[in-house]
């Protein structure tokens, strides 16, 4: 026998939490401080936020310090095709992430610095992501195309390791025909992380449901899928008997398919 309890839910989908909300640094330790506009110089230990989308006429951000992380929490930072986005000078263990960098000449722009850069889309500047300087960069899970000059340039003889990108192709050649310099981009994503699937301003990257709009993400089992695509099976309480018995189908439930298992779906 078999004991169903009141309201219980058996969900048939083990998908993950969405990746962007799983990359940490060391510094998430300390005190979120929140950036209000471009033209801020971070020199100070620490984990970093944008306020909003930033317009900006000249270089946006610049990072002189130590241990800093920088969430944009998928905000922009656009310029006008000239300046820099990013800069970080002298700086060790860097993180750059959910951030859109878009329309500067230069997107992100490393000088002597060891920087990690993760699930953010540089897009539409001249060069993407510039190592001007002997530096340390670490890129995976980006959305990084359509720069003008090179999504990124490497112009010292250290290994930029670039591999888990998105580029815009599967073409190795044409990829490389956008790199210069001594840079790894193998094995690189197939599917853009910054697309919208379903047209709803949430990237797929941290969509809980890419392929059903919900511009509210609301998940409230907390499984990492949204409640407008997340199938769970919804029983009163009872014993059941599988071997016996049968389970009536009731008006506003239908049968569905998730993950190969047939299941029984409440339509509210």
């Amino acid at each position: 026998m078999i004991l169903i309890g009141l309201a219980s839910t058996l969900a048939l989908s083990s998908t993950p939490p969405p990746q962007g909300n799983q990359t940490f640094s060391s510094s998430d330790i300390f005190e979120v401080k929140s950036i209000a506009q471009c033209g801020t110089i971070i020199n100070e230990t620490g984990f970093y936020i944008l306020q909003d989308n930033f317009n900006s006429a000249s270089s946006c951000l610049i990072i002189q310090s130590d241990n800093v992380t920088l969430d944009c929490r998928f905000r922009s930072i656009s310029g006008a095709r000239n300046f820099t986005g990013i800069i970080i000078q002298n700086s060790t263990n860097v993180l750059i992430r959910n951030c859109q960098i878009l329309d500067f000449k230069d997107g992100v722009v490393l000088n002597n610095s060891n920087v990690t850069i993760t699930h953010s889309r540089i897009e539409k500047n001249e060069f993407g992501i510039l190592n001007s300087n002997v530096s340390t960069l670490y890129a995976y899970n980006n959305s990084i195309k359509n720069n003008s000059a090179f999504n990124i340039r490497n112009e010292y003889n250290f290994t930029v390791n670039a591999a888990n990108n998105f580029w815009d192709s599967t073409d190795q050649t044409e990829i490389l025909n956008n790199i210069s310099g001594n840079v790894v981009f193998i094995p690189f994503l197939t599917e853009d992380p910054y697309a919208d699937t379903d047209n709803d301003t949430i990237p797929n990257l941290v969509d809980n449901c890419k392929f059903d709009p919900n511009a509210d993400q609301l998940d409230d089992d907390l499984d990492g899928k949204g409640n407008v695509c997340d199938i769970n099976l919804f029983l009163s309480v009872g014993t059941f008997d599988p071997l016996n018995e049968l389970i009536p189908i009731l008006p506003g439930f239908n049968t569905s398919i998730d993950n190969g298992y047939y299941i029984v779906q409440l339509f509210s």
